[in-house]
């Protein structure tokens, strides 16, 4: 599980300091500080493990080849536009922590010996560079139980030498060499094609180019290690999800498909269609959401069939038709009631340990809505989720420090980071929150005058309530 991250050099951050991923962590700050470039990051991440099959160890997306089996979640441009300062001589590095399960990654060659599982700490750092017009990977680091072990990308020199080396030695044996296509051999991936029975013939066929039995050992266990470590990096990316800021516009008419969506989309696109296949799949998803939709006060779901198409309504309590409540098109409603219900599907609907970003949950909404968005994510906080919610809206963030006093929510479920712009990039300061919800070290300038008053007015209460005065 994804718990931490850190990145530095990237668009205007040049250090954003180890960022916590808690069951609710929130981003505020002015325009222009730099919140979507941590977020676009993430995505980049996300976007390059995706890209199987693709030899950059960065995927800054711009393709015009847009499929299922590439997807392109943010477009960075070329290198100069997203590294800092503009200035190419510099590297990307990033950081990322886990908590996993980790079976024993002591590779031996002795297939007596089984492995064991257990929960670790896993911290990996990746150094991103630019030479010769292209991005690469110059190293790769994975720190756990006390160890570290660091990959470095070889020059082509000397990966020709290896290459010489290793090709006419290794295609004497015929197993191993018809698991070999490519031309080239690389230092740490030489093993990755090779099975566990096969490995103690590979260590036979190379040890007379490696003297030392250790050094060939030592680079089989390291391949291994890196192997697991890139899986679980690519399992932590599979599990986090994007809701932008642009939402859809909800449809009169929908057509919906066979096959079940993975998530609503960047823009939300999926998430009608989602609830359509709940509603027949898995009904606590489609109640969770209904319910939530009626508690927001916006009324209550259904789907019409009209021939092959499906329309999705929305009875209003406020408005009878007879004895039964009106119902209206999604459509022909509000615009933000649509969108609050992408924000409710897609909490509802991504699996266990999912990271979801959601990018101005509030827009379109009145601030009792704002509020109540509040109490939406601290609810989908609460089932086995962890979201990423960047936002302006004080009335979402008061809504949130009132459950965390009231006890709703416990403070260390939740965290939020201050962004700004210096001189010196972004600032990113991770806000203490006492057990009341509230704020030890306030920012200034992020809210408004009268609200700022009102949070000030409330904390004094609270202080004299602290000292028995009240």
């Amino acid at each position: 599980m994804l718990t931490a991250f850190s990145v530095k050099n990237f668009k205007s951050i040049r250090d954003s300091g180890k960022i916590c991923i808690k069951p609710l962590t929130i981003f505020i700050g002015p325009n222009n500080s730099g919140k979507s470039s941590v977020l676009q990051f993430l995505l980049a991440v996300k976007q390059t493990v995706e890209s199987r099959g693709s030899d950059t160890p960065f995927s800054t997306g711009g393709s015009s080849l847009h499929t299922e089996q590439r997807k392109e979640h943010v477009d960075l441009g070329i290198y100069e536009d997203f590294i800092f300062l503009n200035d190419k001589k510099r590297n990307i590095s990033f950081n990322f922590y886990f908590e996993t399960d980790l079976t024993d990654t002591n590779f031996h060659l002795d297939e007596s010996r089984k492995a064991s599982s257990r929960k670790t700490n896993v911290e990996t750092e990746s150094v991103i560079s630019y030479r010769e017009n292209r991005i690469y990977l110059k190293t790769f680091t994975v720190n756990w139980d006390g160890k570290t072990i660091t990959f470095k990308s070889p020059t082509d020199i000397e990966q020709n030498v290896v290459d010489e080396k290793a090709l006419s030695e290794i295609m004497k044996n015929p197993e191993i060499s018809a698991l070999y296509t490519r031309e080239k051999f690389y230092y740490i991936p030489l093993s990755s094609y090779l099975t566990q029975k096969l490995a103690l013939s590979y260590y036979e066929t190379m040890k007379g180019i490696v003297a030392e039995r250790g050094i060939l050992e030592g680079m089989i266990r390291a391949n291994h290690i890196l192997t697991a470590f890139q899986e679980t990096i690519t399992v932590a990316f599979e599990k986090l999800f994007y809701l932008g800021p642009l939402r859809e516009y909800p449809q009169r008419y929908y057509l919906f498909s066979d096959e079940k969506p993975v998530h609503v989309g960047i823009k939300g696109e999926k998430a009608v269609e989602i609830l359509f296949v709940s509603k027949n799949t898995s009904r606590e998803i489609f109640q969770n959401v209904n319910s939530w939709f009626k508690n927001l006060g916006l009324g209550e779901l259904s789907f019409d069939r009209r021939g092959p198409l499906y329309t999705l309504n929305v009875a209003h309590p406020t408005i009878k038709k007879g004895s039964q409540d009106l119902k209206v098109n999604i459509a022909a409603g509000g615009f933000g009631a649509s969108q609050l219900l992408q924000v409710i599907v897609e909490g509802f609907y991504a699996p266990e340990n999912a990271v979801i970003i959601i990018e101005k949950p509030e827009i379109h909404l009145h601030p009792r809505l704002q509020a109540e968005m509040g109490d939406l994510l601290v609810d989908i906080a609460k089932t086995g989720k962890r979201l990423i919610v960047e936002t302006h809206s004080e009335y979402l963030l008061l809504r949130i420090q009132r459950r965390i006093a009231e006890g709703t929510i416990d403070t260390d479920d939740v965290v939020v980071y201050y962004f700004e712009q210096t001189e010196e990039g972004t600032r990113i300061t991770k806000l203490e929150l006492d057990k009341f919800g509230r704020f030890i070290n306030w920012p200034k300038g992020f809210f408004e005058e009268d609200l700022m008053e009102a949070y000030e007015h409330s904390k004094a209460i609270a202080e004299k309530i602290d000292e028995g005065v009240v």
